[in-house]
Order: structure tokens, then C-alpha cells, then sequence
């Protein structure tokens, strides 16, 4: 084979071998673009996991303050009702009182009217 037989085999060989080339570089471009790409939508992920996060930390703390002030209001309301049921019992026992009271003062006056009702008899 001739140096002009070769040749026209040159160019093709040479034009195969660059588009080889070329086709190298547009895998590699394409592979860093792709690995790019996962890189950002990774730190997408990571920002919005790390914002899920947050959120429900931020939920867990309000939550536990409205637990907080509800336990209180439970706490008050029980509070005044065992002021109340307090309040009952000593009412109660101090009705109790005063019907003792005046059924020891209906007996002093019984008593006392039988007395005057003897000292009357025995008077001339």
C-alpha cells in the first residue's frame, strides 16, 4: 500500500479518533453535570430534612407549652374545686353547728321556762 492508499484511511482514522474524543468529553460533561445535579438536589434534601427538623422541634416546644398551661388550667380548676368541696364541708359542718347550738339553746329556755313556771307554782 501506497502513502496515497493510506491516506485517505488517515483522515478516517483520524476522524474516528476525534470523534471518540469528543464523545469522551461529552460522556465526562455529562457525568459531572449528572454528578452536579445530585449534589445540589443532596443539599436540597439535607436543607430540607434539616428544615423538617427544625419545624418539628419548633412544634415540639409549642406543643409542650400548650400541655404546660393546660396541666395548670387542670391544676387551678382542681384547686378551686377542692376550695369548693372545702367550702361545702365547712359550711355543712357549720350549719351542723348551729343547729346544735340552738338546740341547746331550746333546752336552756325549756329549761328555763320550766323554772319560772315552778317558781310561779310556788309563789302564794
Amino acid at each position: 500500500m501506497t502513502d496515497e492508499s493510506l491516506r485517505p484511511l488517515q483522515d478516517r482514522i483520524t476522524k474516528i479518533d476525534e470523534d471518540e474524543k469528543r464523545l469522551n468529553r461529552d460522556r465526562l460533561a455529562g457525568l459531572k453535570t449528572m454528578t452536579d445535579r445530585r449534589a445540589v438536589e443532596k443539599r436540597k434534601e439535607a436543607t430540607a430534612l434539616a428544615t423538617v427538623v427544625k419545624e418539628e422541634e419548633r412544634q415540639e416546644g409549642v406543643n409542650a407549652g400548650k400541655e404546660r398551661a393546660f396541666q395548670a388550667d387542670l391544676k387551678r380548676e382542681g384547686e378551686v374545686t377542692n376550695v369548693t368541696e372545702a367550702l361545702k364541708r365547712n359550711y355543712i359542718v357549720e350549719l351542723r353547728r348551729r343547729e346544735e347550738a340552738d338546740r341547746a339553746l331550746l333546752k336552756q329556755i325549756n329549761d328555763l321556762e320550766t323554772q319560772l313556771q315552778h317558781i310561779r307554782g310556788t309563789r302564794p
